[in-house]
């Protein structure tokens, strides 16, 4: 899968009809658009030579010129995710290939955005803090409780609970010190972003990770991490992103614990002499 699709879909939502214009017809033809110029690019999207500046521009590109340059590098084979719907008729075992094919799409989608200055940037500021805590609503309230499990295998100071109103308590008492972890599909939840302001007012760095570049959540966060997932039928986008989710917080954890190999090594060592001696 491509970067330059997953960016496209990342922003899909927040673009103006005109930018969805050229969205939707560099989706329908793929990388053989790479061959348009600037002026032609905007006469068969049925847009503005501004309007394609300017998509281009918010899919992070310096001008034109760039994100050309970047899609004639596409195969032209590749393109956006194309998950096959799953249909009432279909076998078990067709069922099941195709949510295996969304989910390993949305998995080579999601890795493909990530870059080694991001993640880097991201276990700095988590290896240097004091706490680091998960917070997380719905669906992502899952993630939120396996991330902390996860990283209970680290030698920091890990926070996470179910309930809002803890989290809430949990934020008020953190500072600039800390680091909070903010998941969200959407990113736009009213709960959450009041949750993300009492952290910004107490100066904590938050790391996000969402389906959308541009959702509100972002403008308080130093790093956003996207989680790429489609829609079909049975599963909606927001379940499939979960995947995609844990896979960006299992990554976090890896940097983490390569930071700290002696230390996490003794912790897991103590888990499991722990667990072994209540359940020989």
């Amino acid at each position: 899968m491509t970067t330059i699709f997953a960016r496209i879909r990342a922003v899909y939502p927040q673009l103006g009809d005109s930018s969805k214009k050229v969205a939707d017809y560099l989706i329908k033809h793929g990388a053989s658009t790479a061959q348009l110029s600037l002026q032609e690019l905007a006469a068969n999207s049925g847009a503005s030579t501004a309007t394609v500046s300017r998509f281009a521009n918010q899919l992070g590109f310096k001008n034109y010129s760039q994100f050309r340059w970047e899609l004639s590098n596409v195969p032209a084979t590749d393109g956006p995710l194309r998950t096959r719907e799953v249909l009432d008729s279909d076998t078990p075992k067709e069922v099941a290939n195709k949510i295996q094919t969304a989910t390993t799409e949305s998995l080579n989608e999601t890795f493909s955005l990530l870059t080694n200055e991001q993640l880097a940037k991201a276990v700095d500021i988590l290896n240097q803090a004091n706490q680091i805590a998960f917070f997380g609503l719905g669906s992502s309230n899952i993630v939120a409780q396996e991330a902390f499990h996860t990283f209970l295998r680290t030698p920091k100071k890990i926070l996470y609970n179910a309930d809002y109103h803890i989290n809430l308590m949990l934020a008020s008492r953190m500072n600039s010190q800390d680091v909070a972890i903010l998941i969200s599909h959407t990113g736009n939840d009213t709960d959450l972003l009041y949750l993300a302001q009492v952290l910004e007012e107490r100066n904590v760095p938050i790391i996000t990770i969402t389906s959308y570049a541009n959702s509100p959540v972002t403008k308080f966060s130093k790093i956003n991490f996207l989680s790429i997932s489609q829609d079909n039928k049975y599963r909606s986008e927001a379940l499939l992103s979960v995947t995609s989710q844990i896979a960006i917080t299992n990554t976090l954890y890896m940097l983490v614990d390569q930071h700290f190999p002696q230390e996490a090594d003794q912790i897991v060592d103590n888990i499991n002499q722990g667990l072994a001696e209540k359940h020989p």
